[in-house]
């Protein structure tokens, strides 16, 4: 690798260490007790079965039994600690002052408890070992570059399996840079391959991008942690893209079907036809957007159109005042009533507050007319069309879009640093 990027074998040591730190980043935090949904476990993320392909001992049936007591032994830790706080209101839970020295006693031995499951855990199942762990995930990763042709392609091979890259690969007829993939590759030039990427569940185009930015967090975090705080406050954490570029937006919503009307009068909202490539649902009702929210819905569907797509998509959801969203959701909560919490956490600081007056985390974009839902054609062809569609604006930054779980349906949202450009689109 040295030699291939003109680099010294140190240089080119340091090279790697970074970009694996970063893929250990993104895999699991870094948290060596991470478990996907879909089983893989520890900071490195690996799967029993291949784990124990490259030597790693990985005793499912035992590591779950303790995990569970790990859990256990854990949410009672964190109730310990929270009732032995010196400066908590003990009638803030009606907690006799008993209890707060019960706990204090207990926290010592639980402690020591959790650190001996936790040995023991990394005894049956090396994934929670760092050490091990890690150390067998370089080998692995090493291995690759006989595989494949760059270490874009290696990362990508253990994030989303050896298999699949070798899908794409052949698909694709050669070895491309994930530049060339991710730009060139369209439902126009290369169908079969455009197919299989666009129907994979994870970010299987532009992982390696992923690892490039996940190394420039880690940087910016070790040589100014104040640059890194101020930045990840600026992102307002834990709330969404709309939030970020609609920070006020809650007061603009539309309270009830009389305001909408009153909007559209004036001009701030623009009726929504059907097309033969757009539907509107009957619970849409009568259709009407923002004319930069109206206008990015034509330039997705012309966009779509131009790279084959002929099935129409439908219109779920426009502006839709607030009274009414509200009588959806309660409907939505009766029929889908959220699961009974198992481990009922002790209260804690939120990690961040956003400061001044910011939509709160609920708010519902589409009671302002700024947000649009739509479901894509049944047709897995068509739908991937629309989703290559989505994607040729949202990697521009013009749009955002997420999957609504409650509605089946896409949530599209636009940039409004591009409204103006948007308003006279035609």
């Amino acid at each position: 690798m040295a030699q291939e990027g003109n680099l010294s074998l140190e240089e080119q040591k340091k090279r790697w260490a970074d970009w694996q730190e970063a893929d250990v980043l993104l895999e699991s935090g870094g948290r060596e007790d991470a478990v996907s949904s879909a089983q893989a476990v520890g900071a490195a993320q690996w799967l029993a079965g291949t784990a124990q392909g490259v030597g790693l001992k990985a005793n499912v049936k035992e590591s779950r039994r303790l995990s569970a007591l790990i859990a256990e032994r854990s949410y009672q830790l964190k109730w310990d600690e929270f009732l032995a706080q010196p400066n908590r209101s003990v009638k803030a839970f009606n907690e006799p002052i008993a209890n707060q020295r019960r706990a204090e006693s207990e926290l010592p031995e639980l402690k020591a408890e959790l650190a001996s499951l936790r040995a023991k855990r990394r005894e049956a199942d090396e994934r929670y070992d760092l050490a091990k762990a890690i150390t067998a995930q370089t080998r692995y990763l090493l291995k690759l570059h006989g595989r494949y042709p760059s270490p874009q392609w290696i990362f990508q091979a253990y994030h989303g399996g050896e298999a699949g890259v070798s899908r794409t690969l052949k698909l694709y007829g050669g070895a491309p840079d994930f530049e060339s993939l991710y730009f060139d590759l369209t439902p126009k030039t290369n169908l079969p391959a455009f197919l299989y990427l666009y129907g994979r569940s994870d970010d299987h185009r532009y992982y390696w991008w992923k690892i490039c930015v996940a190394q420039e967090v880690l940087a910016l975090f070790r040589r100014d942690k104040q640059a890194f705080q101020a930045e990840w406050e600026g992102l307002i954490p834990g709330r969404s893209k709309a939030v970020l570029w609609y920070p006020s937006a809650h007061h603009e919503a539309l309270p009830a079907y009389l305001a909408v009307m009153d909007a559209v009068k004036a001009g701030k909202l623009a009726p929504i036809k059907p097309s033969e490539n757009l539907l509107i649902a009957k619970e849409a009702g009568e259709a009407f957007l923002r004319p930069e929210t109206a206008a990015l819905l034509r330039l997705i569907l012309q966009t779509y159109r131009e790279y084959g797509g002929t099935s129409p998509a439908l219109l779920t959801a426009a502006t839709t005042p607030q009274d009414l969203l509200a009588e959806r959701h309660k409907a939505l909560s009766e029929k889908h009533p959220p699961k009974p919490i198992l481990h009922l956490l002790p209260p804690a600081n939120p990690a961040f507050n956003p400061v001044g007056d910011v939509a709160p985390a609920d708010f519902d974009l589409l009671s302002t007319g700024l947000a649009f839902q739509i479901k894509p054609p049944a047709n897995t062809t068509q739908r991937r069309i629309l989703d290559f569609a989505m994607s040729v604006w949202s990697d521009k930054n013009l749009l955002w879009y997420y999957k609504s779980r409650e509605a089946n349906a896409l949530v599209v949202i636009p940039n409004p640093r591009y409204r103006d450009a948007l308003i006279n689109f035609r």
